[in-house]
């Protein structure tokens, strides 16, 4: 939901107009990545948040509202195709979607974020789910399942039909290691067991992915339709 929050830098020079952030899109993505910070509450759902920098403060006036939110039409639909792909199998489906938004979407300092390696790749991967609507439910993000906490869960259909989703999400330092960095998210799904948390939400089948990134380019692997 949308939600007023007033922004302060870190010189504490209140922002004259207040903004609204969807918290489902890109207030996500902003505070996954370290770019906004939680000050403290201010009321029901409601929180001063902080910016850490002047140069941010300016990208965020000047770009992030307008990109990262479903009130951008063409965002959003990538969302749903996004999530349309994950739903049916369609692994270079997905690919096919991420591509060219990462090449569009994410700059190399973007991700060369303190926050820890995947968090970047892992709050734009939520920003775009956030916008397919009721195409899926139950979403989670960095929800325990199984022996672990699954990195995004979903699901998607009805009754019979309502299939689960999960993803695991990896940072590859060269481009040579996307493979084998989607390998080991997919590996890393099966050991810990992160289906498990499908069973509460009705799906008898699941679709497994990993995706890996490197900068602006990835891979997802996976996509092979399993009983639960």
């Amino acid at each position: 939901m949308a939600e007023i929050l007033n922004l302060k830098s870190t010189k504490s020079s209140t922002i004259q107009t207040s903004v609204v952030i969807n918290l489902k899109t890109s207030g996500r993505l902003l505070l996954f990545t370290g770019y906004l910070t939680i000050a403290k509450p201010v009321g029901y759902k409601k929180y001063l948040l902080r910016i850490p920098n002047e140069e941010i403060r300016a990208t965020f006036r000047s770009r992030v509202q307008a990109r990262f939110s479903g009130e951008n039409s063409s965002f959003a639909a990538h969302g749903l195709r996004l999530a349309e792909a994950a739903a049916r199998g369609d692994a270079p489906g997905m690919s096919k979607v991420l591509e060219p938004l990462l090449r569009n979407y994410v700059s190399v300092r973007d991700t060369a974020s303190r926050a820890p390696a995947e968090n970047y790749y892992h709050g734009f991967l939520s920003a775009l789910f956030a916008c397919a609507g009721s195409r899926i439910n139950d979403f989670r993000s960095n929800s325990e399942s199984g022996d672990g906490y699954a990195d995004i869960v979903f699901s998607s259909g009805y009754s019979t039909e309502r299939v689960g989703i999960v993803i695991e999400i990896k940072r590859a330092s060269r481009p040579e290691g996307l493979l084998d960095s989607v390998n080991s998210a997919l590996k890393q799904i099966d050991e810990k067991d992160y289906a498990e948390c499908f069973r509460r939400m009705r799906c008898s089948k699941y679709y497994a992915y990993g995706i890996a990134f490197c900068g602006k380019q990835c891979e997802v692997g996976g996509g092979k339709l399993r009983d639960i």
